[in-house]
């Protein structure tokens, strides 16, 4: 557990959480393993599930944490997402080197992040009011 506290606890980005388990070294099975695996996922996806993290912690209620991951869902399943390429390399290809775009944690911006936050209109995830569960 102390270990996962040093590498996670209060990071606000995914680049300061690879700087705490770069820190812990090559002694740390915990740190490498986890900086491997960690590697491997996409850029965007890393980013884009942290942010989700802080804001689902400030949600007012289930309600409003349901919409935000609900957005966050829609995006993910744009055409063109680093979801369906994951689908390529782990089950179609198989070929275990999926081509994240962007392809690095810097190439990631705010306003990419941000995108898989945005209102969606008609499409909006109502769980309250007359519309109830509307989908």
């Amino acid at each position: 557990r102390q270990e996962i506290d040093y590498a996670f606890d209060g990071k606000d980005s995914v680049e300061e959480i690879y700087t705490s388990l770069e820190s812990m070294g090559s002694d740390s099975q915990f740190g490498q393993s986890t900086l491997e695996t960690l590697s491997q996922m996409s850029p965007t996806s890393l980013k884009v599930t942290l942010e989700g993290l802080k804001r689902g912690s400030k949600a007012q209620n289930i309600g409003e944490a349901l919409q935000m991951e609900y957005r966050m869902s829609q995006a993910f399943m744009r055409e063109g997402s680093d979801f369906y390429e994951g689908i390529r390399a782990a089950l179609v290809d198989k070929d275990g080197n999926p081509k994240w775009s962007p392809a690095s944690l810097e190439e990631v911006t705010d306003g990419i992040v941000e995108s898989y936050f945005e209102k969606l209109g008609d499409r909006e995830l109502c769980l309250v009011g007359k519309e109830s569960a509307k989908l």
